[in-house]
């Protein structure tokens, strides 16, 4: 009977160190736990803060600005969009308006030179003026084309009576 009581014993005691053990592991060091305060504030700032990111601020100051525009401006690849927005939480990526300022992580960065205009234009297709012409109205046929428009000057419409109708509004 001595042996189960003394292996109950020692199942406890067991317990017990087990205890007291995780308790102290998973407690947060306290100033007073170390003679000097470096270590602690060193521990602190470790546990506490992320690394801090240096950012340069972008102004949208060109109509057609997008995040993959200025992105591929400051980073050199087009592609780097997704990290530029996710470096901007509070602004919508599809909707980018004059006077927002977008961040662009420093470590990034090709250029800090300021975004062009011809950048920005060189995205979109250079509208071509063009005068009306046969070409631009495929549903004209050629035969219709040569001739004349119908007299401004026309007859008003005639009633079922056979009475004309009397126009009205600006002549």
């Amino acid at each position: 009977m001595s042996d189960k009581r003394e292996y109950k014993r020692l199942f406890f005691l067991i317990l017990l160190i087990m205890y007291l053990s995780a308790g102290c592991a998973g407690s947060k060091p306290q100033k007073d736990d170390f003679a000097s305060g470096k270590k602690v504030a060193v521990i602190e700032e470790a546990v506490d803060h992320e690394p801090k990111i240096d950012y340069y601020e972008h102004r949208v100051v060109w109509m057609g600005e997008t995040i993959s525009i200025i992105s591929g401006w400051y980073t050199g690849d087009i592609l780097n969009w997704k990290e530029v927005a996710d470096a901007n939480p509070e602004i919508n990526p599809k909707l980018i308006r004059k006077g927002d300022v977008i961040r662009i992580p420093k470590e990034m960065m090709t250029t800090e030179a300021p975004l062009p205009k011809s950048y920005v234009d060189s995205f979109y297709p250079v509208k071509e003026e063009t005068s009306p012409t046969i070409e631009n109205f495929p549903d004209v046929e050629e035969s219709q084309a040569g001739e004349e428009s119908p007299s401004a000057e026309m007859a008003p419409p005639a009633s079922e009576d056979g009475e004309s109708l009397e126009l009205f509004g600006p002549k």
